[in-house]
């Protein structure tokens, strides 16, 4: 491993280790003065949403750190750059770590806007780590114009609850909102900041490109950071977004959608990385759909659901990262037959590959069982759209992971390093833990669910065996989920149907018309200034030789006068 990713390492190992000591210790955080006179104030508290957070991205972060401390070297070398552009990629890694540790802690909405516009920085310089490569920067301003641009969402929704309240406090501003136009109006644009930010329909077409990033990249900010800010948010400024029926409604049909649109596109995809990209559209659909969901089993749900995906999905994107480089293919159908050449990477991917599936004996199980509790508490309807959203992650997860390892070897791989496989393994080792000891993860997610819901709440997180409908449901996703994964003319037809219906008239095209649209009126206004000043210009010759030539004569006249 090289010094800066030791460094990062040792930076994340201690930030995970403080974070632990301040939950076990109580540490209730700092307030300080920043700008008085606007009431702005350096506030930071370690409540429970702030723990899972930053302990997500400073876990995650030490596995990643590890991960790349030997990918980062590699990949430079398979593209011919110099080792001193490793020292870019680390530092702008550490930079979104503590970003989103302080975007977690953060108690002021001036300051969170702050943190949340230095992950958009940092996720551009990441995600366009291979400036050389076209795609790579286009991926960068692509996610860098959609997240920025409805950052600026964010900060009206600040102004206007300011302007009302009088405060930027988050805790005054919950102690004192009151449900009406301005919180609705401040809610719903405060909401699209994060729903962009999660990649949710319609802003989902981002992520997709951002895979043009190095898999330690994907890993960390796609998988348990960047995308994760966005929930974050909402679960944040929760107690004010459920003062409006409109603004959980309308999370509601937008992680619907994003559930459906995410999982069926992932159906679809032979690039690995781009499976697991739509794949993340959908489970976060799901996250969004629990805090629509509302009360408070909704939003233990969904701070057990963000955790439980960061584990198993950051070690699915590695696992990616690791069969691209001993396959030299990142296509699923050129794959296949590597679990015995791979064995630990075929079990520790395959831990976390069941997680995502929600399998009994792996933390997913719970994540699964909580929101089908939520989803029946709204009505059976709300039940049967969550077995079918786990159906299909329990399919495009299989398709992945048994297109990988299983079936007839067609591309002989080369040792991987250790350094590849390990932080996978660990990770796939913590799904499995969380399955058999779930209380420690159970009892973050209601100490997370408990802030975003403004009161203590509690949720029971333990295996039952008996026929209650969370199993019966889950016993459904199994059935179904297989079913598709066997028999795939079941769905390959329609789903490829869906796909290239948003190839055509998808928020995509309308990014890329927007840009078009830009260019083309920024070269027509640059035209115009050019003609316009050419004609000053000549103007003023014209109007400089008038005078010059009138000046001219008049002296001439005078001392033929003389």
């Amino acid at each position: 491993m090289s010094r800066l990713a030791l460094l990062g390492a040792a930076v994340s190992a201690v930030l995970f280790g403080a974070t632990l000591w301040g939950w076990q210790a109580g540490w209730e955080g700092v307030d300080l003065p920043w700008a008085p006179t606007l009431g702005i104030r350096l506030a930071f508290e370690l409540d429970g949403l702030a723990v899972l957070y930053s302990l997500i991205a400073t876990g995650v972060g030490l596995a990643v750190f590890v991960y790349s401390g030997r990918y980062v070297p590699l990949h430079l070398e398979h593209q011919g750059r110099p080792r001193r552009d490793e020292a870019r990629f680390h530092g702008f890694l550490l930079l979104f770590m503590v970003s989103m540790v302080g975007l977690a802690t953060a108690q002021d909405l001036i300051l969170l806007f702050v943190f949340w516009d230095l992950t958009a920085v940092a996720s551009y310089f990441l995600i366009g780590y291979d400036r050389h490569l076209r795609e790579a920067r286009s991926a960068a301003l692509m996610a860098f114009l959609v997240t920025g641009v409805t950052a600026v969402l964010l900060l009206i929704g600040t102004l206007m609850l300011y302007a009302e309240y009088g405060t930027f406090s988050l805790p005054e501003l919950i102690g004192v909102a009151e449900p009406g136009a301005v919180v609705t109006g401040a809610g719903v644009l405060i909401a699209l900041a994060g729903l962009a930010k999660s990649a949710q329909v319609p802003f989902q077409f981002w992520l997709p490109r951002a895979m043009a990033a190095p898999t330690p990249v994907s890993a960390y900010l796609h998988a348990a950071a960047m995308v994760a800010a966005g929930v974050l948010l909402l679960g944040r400024v929760y107690p004010l977004l459920q003062l409006s029926e409109l603004v959980l409604d309308g999370l509601l049909v937008v992680g619907l959608v994003s559930m459906a649109v995410g999982g069926v596109l992932a159906l679809t995809r032979d690039r690995l990385k781009q499976l697991l990209a739509y794949s993340t559209v959908s489970q976060y659909g799901y996250v969004v759909t629990m805090y629509g969901l509302g009360g408070p089993l909704g939003a233990i749900a969904a701070s057990f659901y963000v955790l439980a995906h960061a584990l198993a999905k950051s070690a699915l994107f590695l696992t990616a990262g690791a069969v691209t480089e001993a396959t030299g293919e990142e296509r699923l159908t050129r794959i296949g037959g590597l679990a015995r050449p791979l064995p630990a990477l075929a079990l520790g991917s395959g831990a976390a590959a069941a997680g995502l599936a929600a399998l009994p004996l792996t933390i997913g199980f719970f994540k699964d069982e909580l929101f089908f509790k939520a989803a029946l508490e709204r009505g059976w309807l709300f039940g049967v759209l969550a077995v079918l959203g786990a159906a299909l992650t329990f399919a495009y997860i299989g398709r992945f992971w048994a297109g990988i390892f299983l079936g007839p070897l067609r591309a002989a791989p080369h040792a991987v390093p250790a350094a590849l496989v390990a932080p996978v393994v660990g990770l796939g080792l913590v799904v499995v833990a969380g399955g058999i000891a779930v209380e420690p993860f159970a009892r973050l997610a209601e100490e997370a669910g408990s802030v975003s819901v403004g009161r203590p709440v509690s949720a029971d997180v333990s295996y039952h065996l008996d026929l209650r409908a969370e199993n019966l449901m889950a016993l459904a996703v199994y059935g179904l989920g297989a079913l598709a994964l066997l028999v795939p003319m079941l769905w390959r037809r329609p789903a490829h149907a869906v796909a290239r219906l948003g190839e055509q008239v998808g928020p995509e095209r309308f990014y890329f018309w927007s840009i078009a649209f830009l260019n083309r009126f920024s070269d027509l206004i640059h035209g115009i200034e050019v003609r316009d000043l050419r004609t000053r210009i000549a103007d003023a010759a014209s109007r400089w030789g008038r005078s010059a030539s009138t000046s001219g004569a008049s002296r001439s006249s005078t001392a033929s006068r003389t």
